[in-house]
């Protein structure tokens, strides 16, 4: 993530990602942090994670177990 995203974007994204990983989703507006909204298009736009019913859920079973296991 460091290549693609600056410093606080970087923080934001692994944020996000751990916590969809740890409770599986998360409401979209769950999220505080300044450029959270940024982040969570960009994740999105890159196929990390994907919106349902508001609420921000892994595209991949494999990808969020990797997540939760390795970050």
């Amino acid at each position: 993530m460091a290549k693609t995203l600056p410093a606080d974007q970087c923080e934001t994204a692994k944020a996000i990602l751990e916590k969809i990983a740890d409770e599986g989703s998360a409401d979209r507006n769950s999220f505080t942090q300044e450029n959270a909204q940024l982040v969570l298009e960009t994740l999105e736009y890159d196929g990390y994670i994907h919106e349902q019913a508001g609420q921000m859920r892994f595209n991949s079973p494999i990808l969020r177990m990797w997540w939760k296991k390795n970050a």
